[in-house]
């Protein structure tokens, strides 16, 4: 609901209590329930992972595909293999940005937080082996950062 994420706990005449998946107890007015859209992961089943990078200008992104499939494939807990998307979203200042996507059994927040976790580590492991760089921007100070 809105920014939290959660179970819920109770349904009162006046508000929704919702348990987050951090322990908080957080109190929605039904009138925010009622007038504002409200994702039901649990009726679902299955839930997609869509993870940003970003790849330098110098890497060959064919190649980078190839070793994304490549460090996924063995992840029992993604589901749907043949489904797994790498797709070059945009051009950044000294990077090309690109998204991976695929789905997982959903059954508890844990299993997003851990696939999430063992994706983006499996990930970064390939990329080390095979000598790809991930780039990163620093500013050292305001006047370093570009202007729209």
């Amino acid at each position: 609901m809105g920014e939290y994420i959660g179970t819920v706990e109770q349904i009162n005449i006046r508000d929704t209590v919702i348990k987050t998946f951090q322990g908080q107890e957080v109190i929605i007015p039904n009138r925010s329930v009622i007038q504002n859209p409200m994702i039901n992961y649990t009726i679902l089943g299955d839930r997609r992972i869509d993870l940003t990078f970003r790849a330098s200008f110098k890497e060959d992104l064919s190649y980078i595909k190839k070793l994304t499939l490549q460090a996924l494939k063995p992840i029992e807990q993604i589901i749907r293999k043949e489904e797994i998307a790498v797709a070059y979203t945009e051009f950044g200042h000294s990077f090309i940005t690109f998204e991976v996507r695929f789905w997982i059994k959903f059954q508890h927040e844990r299993d997003f937080i851990n696939t999430r976790s063992l994706a983006i580590m499996e990930i970064k492991k390939t990329f080390d082996q095979h000598n790809i760089s991930v780039p990163f921007t620093v500013w050292l100070n305001a006047a370093d950062v570009p202007r729209p």
